[in-house]
């Protein structure tokens, strides 16, 4: 195989390593069954409007704030006497029924910073440090994994062309993977590094050492990646969504048994400013659609009590329309998923009168709080390795 012809493919597939060859810890997957709990977390990039995801719709004053994009009443999917879902989001209904979905109101965190990159640093990292170098869920694979030995998957996967900061660790860290299938042929390619040369002449040593840890890595991650996909390919049928395709994908390696814990897919498009009321249903829509579609297939797991989904936004949107949108805002809603879920209402909704000076509400539970009940109740961790991960203590919400 040419040099380029590698370095062009390497480039089209979604492979992405924070881990380095030489600083790699390998560790093995005990049968212990707070390492078999899964988490999967889907980021809704641009600042999902949480005020037209559950509508407060007994609150006159959301129809007044709203006049141009406030979600007509007549449509919505009532949840009880106060707030409904947006009727795209009917799919989640059936969860909601079954007391598998928490619905977490007003999350937000003091003094909020209104920029996207910034405030997606914030939550990946959980913290408003002014430099984050590691993500809360890469401290989690920190600490976890200091008790693991000889483990052949990877630790965490991202459903994406390259790896961010969420999953960043000091010393674990995890993959980004947008194409198995295109990895597995990448694998097979680099079995012949010999080739990798054009001339007849050997490359730079730099080159050749970064060609043979990379063969490495994926020859470790793959071969368990590879078997879970063939085992965990159950022909369920999800809707033709970017985020249902990676969930799709997320659930077959799952059903395969691959060991990995973590999981992150990512839908982008919810910086609403304009046009929302044609833009943000289609979200809600795919959101819902694909959401369901994953949570069915897991449902036909035996361990499905293992998986759960939550979703994060880096903020919500401002109160008052803008006329055909919204511009940043502060507090949000957030959805958390799964059989282990006890389903209801958490915390308070912000008031939409008693306004911080930029127009946007006053958060309720600071996300941080979110995370620790994840941590925690979900993923099994104590309480104060909870608070070493996220840098400081925050009470959990009873969502377990």
């Amino acid at each position: 195989m040419k040099r380029r012809t590698f370095l062009k493919l390497c480039g089209s597939t979604a492979v992405s390593f924070y881990l380095l060859p030489e600083n790699i810890k390998t560790f093995a997957k005990e049968k212990d069954s707070e390492y078999d709990k899964k988490l999967v977390v889907i980021e809704l990039q641009g600042g999902n409007d949480g005020l037209n995801t559950l509508i407060p719709f007994s609150d006159s004053s959301y129809y007044k704030l709203r006049p141009n994009i406030a979600v007509s009443a007549d449509s919505l999917i009532k949840l009880n006497e106060e707030f409904a879902l947006h009727p795209d989001l009917e799919d989640l209904k059936g969860i909601w029924d079954q007391g598998n979905m928490a619905i977490i109101l007003g999350v937000g965190y003091p003094d909020p910073d209104l920029s996207h990159f910034r405030s997606t640093d914030i939550w990946e990292g959980a913290s408003t440090e002014e430099i984050i170098y590691t993500g809360w869920l890469g401290r989690y694979l920190d600490l976890i994994n200091e008790e693991r030995t000889n483990f052949q998957c990877p630790p965490a996967i991202e459903v994406q062309s390259s790896s961010s900061l969420i999953l960043k660790g000091k010393n674990i860290s995890g993959m980004a993977i947008s194409d198995p299938e295109m990895l597995f042929k990448i694998q097979e390619m680099l079995t012949d590094i010999p080739d990798l040369n054009e001339n007849g002449t050997l490359m730079e040593n730099e080159e050749i050492l970064f060609v043979k840890g990379l063969q490495s890595e994926i020859d470790r991650y793959l071969n368990s990646i590879k078997t879970a996909w063939e085992k965990g390919d159950s022909g369920y049928n999800y809707p033709e969504y970017g985020l249902s395709m990676d969930l799709s994908a997320i659930a077959r390696l799952i059903k395969g048994g691959l060991g990995t814990s973590i999981y992150v897919a990512r839908l982008s498009g919810f910086d609403t400013h304009v046009n929302q009321l044609s833009t943000h249903p289609i979200l809600l829509k795919e959101l819902a659609s694909s959401i369901k579609a994953f949570f069915e297939d897991i449902s036909n797991m035996t361990n499905q009590n293992e998986v759960v989904i939550m979703t994060t936004s880096e903020f919500g949107r401002r109160v008052k329309d803008n006329g055909s949108g919204t511009d940043h805002g502060t507090a949000s809603v957030h959805f958390v998923i799964g059989q282990p879920v006890k389903g209801g209402f958490y915390g308070e909704h912000p008031s939409l009168t008693d306004l911080d000076p930029s127009g946007n509400m006053k958060f309720k539970i600071d996300f941080r709080q979110m995370f620790a009940s994840i941590l925690t109740g979900h993923l099994g961790i104590s309480n104060g390795q909870a608070s070493e991960i996220l840098l400081g203590s925050f009470d959990r919400i009873p969502i377990f």
